[in-house]
């Protein structure tokens, strides 16, 4: 933490005393600019004057943002920002502990720790959390199967080569842009009302998953839905994360995706960044609670900020809103050494299938007993605790680990329905986001398995043989599974 005593400041190598007094006498300067921005920054890391880049930062402020947003930027949310900072001792009088790989941990914190949390991660304030291996994480540190936390990789230029033309680079930018956008809006609503909700980060370790082949348990129904976001699914509903294994991914760098789309207009789950390691083939996440502050349209680089959002999600009464997210981390079949025909192996298959499980079985159980508990708690209201139940039994999902990660769209649809319905879930709605071919391709599909009674088992074995049927022809997930459907029907009638 930056207010650490260990923390120290150092001059030519040498310890020069507390960082942290260093930091609280430098947020309270007055800043007035993106210049007096930078120099800011820098002040709080000598060691990289010279090396920082904050033009990406300095384009934003002088080419995108208006004079009114910049008078009020300066003049109101960076000086609470500044504050809030100071107070880190305060707030946290006691360390916050890591969330290491292979342990199930649970950290619950107020809204107002998010902010100062997210405060230093924008002054850049972490020690040892600013050297970059890769585009998500930090190295030469104990830290470095973490995430990056503090926001520089943000503020460098992001534009595409110099031969592009001033309206293809506006254009490259637009996510950095938008990112900034929603960070800003966050930071201008902390300064002038002060939530304070709790947001619950809770880490997933399994030691034991199901024996696919012998689940006997019914397929669960799915609805496409073509149109629509995840994120606006119903609040009850769980809401599924197409997750880096570092969480968040370039949400703080490049990259505007699913996931960082995700963490840029629930900026509370940046905090996660902090103090989770990346996330084990046996392992998934849960958000609980997190409030929505921005709209926004596009995806990728035409991802753009719309405005402010008004989350009216209900806050129960441990004072955490209504919201549950499960964070999954697909296999990335771009890495070296893969090819996107690997995730037809059967390996690789169980990977996924009990990735998604241990995920979606962590939310089922969390909403299973917060059903109990609220039930016991209210009496009456038996309509609206059946409506409730519901949509706590619903999943909201859609084309996890496919585009960049090169996932097969059918195979990972498969692979969701039968981890869901192993796992407990009565529904999925499944976003596919304008693809109309897949929409009608899975909804045909779903009527042959329902009809057919297909298990959760039977599917699993289905699919497992599909890296075989494809060394011999090229076939497709659903063309395959149909293919086995209907031989079944035949058999039967035999």
């Amino acid at each position: 933490m930056p207010c650490s005593s260990r923390n120290l400041h150092y001059d030519k190598n040498q310890p020069q005393g507390s960082k942290w007094n260093l930091v609280c006498a430098l947020m309270n300067k007055k800043v007035s600019n993106v210049r007096e921005l930078e120099e800011l920054l820098l002040s709080v890391n000598p060691s990289y004057r010279g090396k920082w880049d904050f033009n990406g930062l300095r384009e934003f402020f002088e080419e995108y943002y208006e004079q009114e947003e910049q008078y009020e930027f300066f003049n109101h949310t960076l000086p609470a920002m500044q504050h809030i900072l100071t107070k880190m001792q305060h707030l946290f009088p006691d360390p916050l502990p890591l969330m290491t790989t292979g342990t199930n941990q649970t950290i619950t914190l107020t809204q107002a720790q998010i902010y100062c949390l997210l405060a230093a991660g924008f002054f850049c304030t972490f020690p040892q959390r600013n050297q970059m291996t890769n585009k998500y994480s930090t190295t030469k540190t104990q830290y470095g199967s973490y995430p990056s936390i503090n926001f520089q990789p943000l503020f460098r230029s992001q534009s595409k080569p110099e031969s592009m033309t001033s309206g293809e680079r506006i254009h490259s930018n637009l996510g950095q842009e938008s990112k900034l956008r929603c960070l800003f809006n966050y930071f201008s609503v902390q300064a002038s009302y002060s939530p304070c909700a709790k947001v619950t980060f809770k880490r997933i370790h399994a030691s034991q998953v199901p024996d696919w082949s012998a689940s006997k348990k019914k397929l669960c129904s799915c609805k496409t839905l073509v149109k629509g976001c995840l994120e606006d699914a119903h609040h009850k509903s769980v809401h599924v994360d197409f997750a880096n294994k570092y969480l968040g991914g370039g949400v703080i760098g490049k990259g505007c995706v699913q996931e960082e789309i995700l963490f840029a207009i629930f900026p509370e789950l940046i905090a996660s960044r902090l103090f989770t390691e990346s996330l084990a083939d046996n392992e998934a996440y849960l958000f609980i609670g997190p409030q929505r502050y921005c709209k926004y349209s596009g995806y990728g680089d035409n991802m753009e900020y719309v405005g402010p959002y008004k989350d009216m999600t209900p806050i129960d009464k441990t004072n955490t809103r209504d919201r549950l997210m499960v964070a999954i981390d697909a296999k990335d079949f771009s890495e070296a050494g893969f090819d996107a025909e690997d995730q037809y192996l059967q390996q690789w298959i169980l990977r996924e299938i009990n990735k998604a499980y241990i995920g979606f079985h962590a939310a089922t159980t969390h909403n299973d007993t917060k059903s109990k508990t609220s039930s016991s708690s209210s009496g009456g209201g038996g309509l609206q605790r059946s409506e409730s139940a519901v949509y706590r039994h619903t999943l909201s999902t859609g084309h996890w680990g496919c585009g960049a990660f090169r996932g097969n769209k059918e195979l990972k649809a498969l692979i969701q329905l039968m981890a869901a319905s192993e796992a407990g879930f009565h529904h999925i709605d499944y976003y596919t986001f304008g693809d109309a071919e897949i929409t009608s391709a899975l909804d045909a599909l779903l009527d042959e398995l329902h009809q057919a009674s297909i298990t959760v088992g039977g599917l699993f074995d289905m699919v497992s043989d599909l890296a075989v049927q494809r060394s011999i022809k090229p076939i497709s997930p659903f063309e395959h599974v149909s293919a086995y459907v209907k031989k079944w029907y035949s058999d039967v009638e035999e």
